[in-house]
């Protein structure tokens, strides 16, 4: 089964040679991106854009905001958006932190196409959800 076609996933991440990896291979599953290298960046293109999905790094050196401070603000001014955490250091204790914060889904980077297409698998339903409540 591929996965659906058509969703706005924005990437957050500080470095830029993996924030366009990550793009590429999110387009190359069918759907558009946009990219950011800052939460201030990332918070921008979420008010000026619709954005489906959110991948966001772990750890992001040198922004005025920690992973947990920025789902939360994307939970209270996008809550229908839904957020994909991505690390190098994924473990299961990280893995349920994020869970128990809301997270929909968390990667272990690198991150390759049939992670995208399995994580979107797994929160369509969700954004379907919302799509007919609408």
């Amino acid at each position: 089964m591929s996965a659906p076609q058509g969703l706005s996933i924005l990437v957050l991440d500080d470095d830029q040679d993996i924030r366009f990896a990550q793009c590429r291979i999110i387009r190359n599953c069918g759907h558009d991106t946009f990219c950011a290298g800052t939460s201030s960046e990332a918070f921008a293109l979420l008010e000026s854009e619709q954005i489906d999905v959110v991948f966001c790094d772990l750890r992001i050196p040198g922004d005025n905001l920690s992973c947990s401070e920025i789902i939360h603000h994307i939970q209270q001014h996008w809550p229908d958006t839904k957020i994909v955490v991505v690390s190098c250091m994924m473990d299961y204790d990280i893995r349920e932190l994020l869970t128990s914060q809301g997270v929909s889904a968390c990667l272990r980077k690198p991150i390759f196409e049939a992670h995208v297409e399995h994580v979107i698998e797994k929160i369509q339903p969700e954004l379907s959800a919302l799509d007919a409540a609408a």
